[in-house]
Order: structure tokens, then C-alpha cells, then sequence
């Protein structure tokens, strides 16, 4: 039960989300957008952590126990019918998927790990002013075309070794440090993690793809917060030159993603700095939209575990019943043949 309320809750937050997407686009940025995805993730986790005190088995409950009893019967062996099997398929489904995205990661990994370090001063530059207590490493291969970056500990920017254009780099490595800085490679090991548990629902499908859009969007957007809306131009044909020699990496990896390029582009076009109200406007839009997911969140934990806790009762209720009928039936018998009647007769 705990399981369908977490599914069905989430997939209304995801239908949610992509209203949110169309119709504030404009009103909040990208990364506000990648918050609110982020609390769609964690609802998938969260209804476990808001589990109520059970309630004390009511009186009344007595009085319909009998009625209950054929209808509980009933009900279970539909479910017993069902749910074995279904739950067989989304098992065998969780460990395929889990599986390939596993290899797909190891594999890649293991091709990038041959990559040497960067030696470019530049580079090794650019690396002494963007220190983070995980340490960055910058190595380059030659069997990728476009930059990525993978890793969670000890995170690593991977490039092209054809790619030695000052401004070029210097746009690249600020996407890739977004990646970094906002732990995206963790966001997505999760979503796929949850992928992989939910991959049944096709809204979640959705949902990863549209995820990994916004955080693509929302580092664009960091880039040109950070060097200037005067690199807009220049930072949209990097995105042009990057999708035309691109290749397909795992989803674990974060890279300059060629998925909905145009749409990208025309956002990075038409960026421009928030005004100070606009910027409290969104702060505050954004409480406002995070408060009502925690409480619809808070709320449907709660209904899950009170009807756990009404089928539990149910089923005292049945036993309790039982006992009272087989002990009305004792007293019964005890009054129609003890001694006393008979001799009374």
C-alpha cells in the first residue's frame, strides 16, 4: 500500500512539474527549477521518514468485524493472485535495467580512466582558482569528442585533445564546474536509481529526461551569470560545434548534452539579469511551491499509514469476532444441558 501511495503521489508531482515548466519558464531560473525536481526525486524516499503513531483499535470496529471478514477473504486472494507474478516482472525488469546502467558506467569509466592529465598551463591555472575540498582533476582523451565529466569523490572534467581554444576552454570548464559544484553526477545516480525501481511508469521516463534537460540548462545559465551576457553569442555556437561532433556518453556522466540543443540555445539567447524584485519574486514563488509539495507529501504519508493500520485493525477486529461468536456459542451449550435443566424437566 505504502508502495502505490509513493507511485501515484509522484506521478502527480511530475504531471505537476511539467505544468510548472511551460507556465513559469519565465518567472523562475533553472536552477529553481532543478530544486523542485529534486524534491520530486526525494519524494520517492521521503513518505518513509513521516510514518505517524498508529492509532488505538477503535470499539466500533467490533460490531463490523464479521462483515469484514468475507470482503478482507476476498480481497486477498485477488492479491494473492496478482501480486506474486507482477512482482516477479518488476523485479526481473529492476535487475535488467540496473544491470545495463551499470555496465554502460563501468565501462565508460574504465575507458576514461586511461586519459592523461592535463599539462596546459591554462588548464593548470584555471584549476589553482576553482579549489573545492573534493579535488578536481582535468585529463584529456582522445577517444571522446566533446567534453564531460564524471565522478563523485574525486571528480574528473574529461576533454577532447583537440580542444585547445582559450575562450572555448574557459566556457567549458565553468559548465563542467556547475556539474561539480551542485553534485549533478549524484542527482543523476539516483534518478536512475529510482528509474530502475519505478521503470514501470512511464512519467517517470519522462521526468528523467525533462531532469536532465534542466540541469543542462541551469549550468548554461550559470556560465553566463558568471562571464557575462556578452558571451551569449559566443557560448551558443560552442553549444552548435559541440552537438556536431557529439557523442552519446551514460547519463551518469554530466556533459554538454545535445538534447533539445535549439531549445537551449534560445535560452541562452534570451537570458537576462533578474531584477531585484523578479529575484524575490522567485524566491518567494519557490518556498511557496516547495511548501505545498511537503505538505501534500506529509499528508498522503500520513493516509498511507493509517490505511496499514485500518487493515490491521480490521484484521484484530475479525479475530475478536470470532472469539466472541465461539464464545457465545460455549455459553449456549452450557445453558441448554447443565444438570440443573435436566432435572428441572
Amino acid at each position: 500500500m505504502r508502495f502505490l501511495y509513493i507511485h501515484v503521489l509522484c506521478t502527480e508531482f511530475i504531471l505537476a512539474m511539467i505544468l510548472i515548466r511551460k507556465f513559469m519558464k519565465q518567472l523562475l531560473p533553472k536552477r529553481y527549477i532543478v530544486i523542485l525536481w529534486d524534491f520530486v526525486l526525494l519524494s520517492f524516499i521521503l513518505p518513509f521518514f513521516f510514518v505517524p503513531k498508529p492509532k488505538s483499535v477503535p470499539q466500533q470496529l467490533n460490531v463490523i468485524g464479521s462483515t469484514m471478514i468475507s470482503i478482507n477473504n476476498n480481497i486477498t486472494e485477488l492479491m494473492l493472485h496478482y501480486l506474486v507474478p507482477l512482482r516477479i516482472i518488476c523485479l526481473i525488469g529492476t535487475i535488467l535495467i540496473l544491470l545495463y546502467f551499470s555496465c554502460s558506467y563501468l565501462i565508460s569509466v574504465r575507458t576514461f580512466k586511461k586519459a592523461s592529465d592535463a599539462t596546459d598551463m591554462y588548464i593548470l591555472n584555471w584549476l589553482s582558482d576553482h579549489k573545492l575540498k573534493r579535488k578536481i582533476r582535468i585529463r584529456e582523451s582522445n577517444t571522446i569528442s566533446s567534453p564531460l565529466t564524471y565522478g563523485i569523490l574525486r571528480p574528473v572534467i574529461l576533454l577532447p585533445v583537440h580542444e585547445k581554444k582559450r575562450n572555448h576552454l574557459s566556457l567549458i570548464l565553468q559548465h563542467e564546474y556547475e556539474h561539480i559544484l551542485h553534485f549533478d553526477v549524484v542527482k543523476k545516480l539516483i534518478m536512475l536509481l529510482i528509474v530502475s525501481l519505478y521503470w514501470f511508469n512511464p512519467f517517470l521516463w519522462i521526468m528523467c529526461f525533462m531532469y536532465n534537460n534542466d540541469i543542462e540548462y541551469a549550468c548554461d545559465e550559470a556560465v553566463i551569470k558568471t562571464k557575462g551576457v556578452n558571451y551569449k553569442k559566443e557560448y551558443s555556437l560552442l553549444l552548435v560545434h559541440s552537438a556536431t561532433c557529439m557523442e552519446e556518453h551514460d547519463l551518469l556522466n554530466s556533459y554538454l548534452s545535445k538534447n533539445s540543443m535549439e531549445e537551449r540555445i534560445l535560452l541562452i539567447m534570451d537570458f537576462k539579469k533578474r531584477t531585484l524584485p523578479c529575484k524575490i519574486l522567485s524566491l518567494v514563488t519557490l518556498i511557496g511551491l516547495l511548501t505545498i509539495m511537503i505538505t501534500t507529501q506529509r499528508i498522503n504519508a500520513s493516509a498511507s499509514h493509517n490505511d496499514v493500520a485500518d487493515q490491521t485493525n480490521y484484521s484484530t477486529a475479525e479475530e475478536t469476532t470470532l472469539q466472541d461468536l465461539n464464545t457465545e456459542k460455549i455459553n449456549i451449550f452450557d445453558i441448554v444441558y447443565t444438570p440443573d435443566s435436566i432435572n428441572e424437566q
